[in-house]
C-alpha cells in the first residue's frame, strides 16, 4: 500500500470517530485542534486530540473502534491495546444502561409510588428541557416550562431527592434496587445467538446480530 492510500484510510478512520461525536463537540478546543491537525495531515496528533476529548466526555464504542483501527494502521500498538480496553469498558457501560432502562421500563410495576412520581417528573423535565434533567433543569422546567408538562412535575421533597441527579442516575439506582429486591421477578430477553439484550421482553429479533427466533417456542 502506498503512503497516500495509507493516509487516506487512517484519515477515514479518524473521520469516522469524529462523526460519532455530538454537534456541540465542534466548540471544544480539542476538536478544533483535531481539525487543524487533519488539515495538515498530522494524523497522530489528530488522534491525540480525539482521545483528549474522550477523557472528559462520554463517547461510544464505535468511537474507540475507529481510533483502534487508525492506531493499528499507524502501528501505534500501545494505543491499539488501550483503545480496545476503552471500547470494552464503554460496551460494558452501555450494557448496564440498557439493562437498567429495560428493568425500569418493562418492570415498572416494581417501582414504589415515589419512584413512579419521580420517573414521571424526570420524563416531563426531559421533554420540556430538550433532554436535560439535572436539578437546575428541573427548577427551570417548574418555573418556565410548558404548562401541560408543569402539571406532571412534583414538589414532594422525597420525590425530588430521588430525582436530584437526573434521569440517568435515577434509572440506574432504581433498577439496581429492583434487581436486589426482586431478582426472581425480572427476566432479561437475551438473543440466543449473540447474547445481546433484546429491545423488549417479547422481541424475537436481535437488534445487534439480527438473528430471528420467532419460530422458537419460549422455554
Amino acid at each position: 500500500m502506498d503512503l497516500s492510500e495509507e493516509w487516506r484510510q487512517i484519515s477515514a478512520d479518524l473521520g469516522r470517530a469524529r462523526s460519532t461525536l455530538p454537534n456541540d463537540a465542534a466548540n471544544h478546543e480539542a476538536i478544533s485542534q483535531y481539525e487543524e491537525f487533519m488539515s495538515h495531515n498530522e494524523l497522530e496528533l489528530a488522534c491525540d486530540m480525539l482521545e483528549s476529548y474522550a477523557e472528559t466526555h462520554s463517547v461510544s464504542k464505535e468511537f474507540w473502534l475507529s481510533l483502534r483501527d487508525a492506531a493499528t494502521k499507524m502501528e501505534l500498538y500501545d494505543r491499539e491495546r488501550r483503545y480496545m480496553e476503552s471500547m470494552k469498558t464503554t460496551a460494558e457501560r452501555d450494557l448496564r444502561v440498557l439493562r437498567a432502562d429495560y428493568v425500569v421500563r418493562y418492570y415498572n410495576h416494581l417501582l414504589t409510588e415515589q419512584e413512579h412520581i419521580a420517573y414521571r417528573h424526570l420524563v416531563a423535565t426531559a421533554k420540556g428541557m430538550h433532554g436535560r434533567t439535572d436539578a437546575a433543569s428541573q427548577t427551570e422546567a417548574r418555573n418556565s416550562g410548558p404548562n401541560h408538562l408543569r402539571k406532571l412535575l412534583s414538589s414532594d421533597p422525597g420525590v425530588l431527592r430521588l430525582a436530584n441527579e437526573g434521569l440517568g442516575t435515577f434509572i440506574g439506582r432504581t433498577a439496581q434496587r429492583i434487581l436486589e429486591e426482586h431478582l426472581d421477578a425480572v427476566a432479561f430477553n437475551n438473543c440466543p445467538q449473540c447474547g445481546a439484550l433484546a429491545r423488549t421482553p417479547t422481541a424475537r429479533q436481535c437488534r445487534v446480530c439480527r438473528f430471528d427466533w420467532h419460530e422458537t417456542q419460549p422455554g
